[in-house]
């Protein structure tokens, strides 16, 4: 990959993942969706940067609890809230269809239903619960790699999986993400998380990755394949399982 082929993925993947405006006109272009995977797990780090810089500034002027809360409402903002929506509508598509393609028509729609919204309360909740229950020694940590490990997590997904619908955004990348990419995103995902959290990181790695195996498996059993949809829930909930893995590696008995 050239230096400025590099530029124009990253500018994808930044395009793709965030609503936060680059000073570089470079055009968005579809077709290097995969080959963006790469820095997947760099735009996380970014995102998780920016929470982590607001988190020690907050901290000064509001309680704990109060600033994990406007953590979630910043990533939200400045992510657009792409993954959210994607989770809400997997989860209508999941409860509400009996075929395939019925579940794909209700993702589609961009309504969505009492299930949805419970679906998100409660992952909200689950998030804001375990960042309230981080020990300091390790919270800072938890609020850096979250958007990190959320966003690295969709990439073995899009290697593997195909894409069931003819067309869409999605077609661009689920199933055309280059070796070189998915591997490469991995390896960045791996030295971050054993430069953070040591071996324990290894060992949340291999359950988040099993847990991220089976909920694909299940994904994909349903709908023929993986849409953008599905990989934005994927994402979601490998933030709300690190962060609870967190706490189980090192609540404060265990330090």
């Amino acid at each position: 990959m050239t230096a400025r082929g590099g530029l124009r993925s990253f500018w994808t993947a930044w395009h793709f993942l965030t609503v936060i405006p680059l000073p570089v006109r470079i055009r968005f272009d579809p077709e290097r969706m995969g080959a963006s995977a790469l820095f997947f797990p760099i735009v996380g780090l970014i995102l998780g940067g920016i929470l982590l810089a607001f988190d020690a500034a907050a901290l000064s002027f509001f309680p704990r609890s109060t600033v994990n809360l406007m953590l979630l409402l910043l990533l939200v903002l400045i992510t657009g809230g792409i993954h959210l929506d994607g989770f809400a509508d997997t989860v209508d598509g999941m409860a509400g269809g009996t075929t395939p393609e019925e579940r794909l028509e209700i993702m589609r729609d961009g309504r969505i239903g009492a299930l949805a919204v419970v679906g998100l309360f409660f992952l909200l909740a689950f998030k804001l619960l375990a960042l309230n229950a981080l020990p300091g020694d390790v919270r800072w940590r938890g609020v850096l790699a979250f958007p990190f490990v959320g966003r690295s997590m969709m990439i073995p997904a899009a290697f593997f999986c195909r894409y069931p619908r003819p067309e869409g955004l999605g077609k661009s990348f689920v199933g055309k993400v280059p070796f070189s990419s998915g591997a490469g995103a991995m390896m960045i995902f791996l030295t971050g998380i054993l430069f953070l959290f040591q071996l324990k990181g290894l060992s949340m790695t291999a359950l988040l990755m099993a847990a991220s195996f089976l909920a694909v498996r299940w994904m994909a059993g349903k709908t023929g394949g993986i849409t953008g949809d599905q990989l934005g829930a994927l994402g979601e909930g490998a933030e709300v399982l690190f962060l609870i893995l967190l706490y189980s590696f090192y609540r404060p008995e265990l330090i």
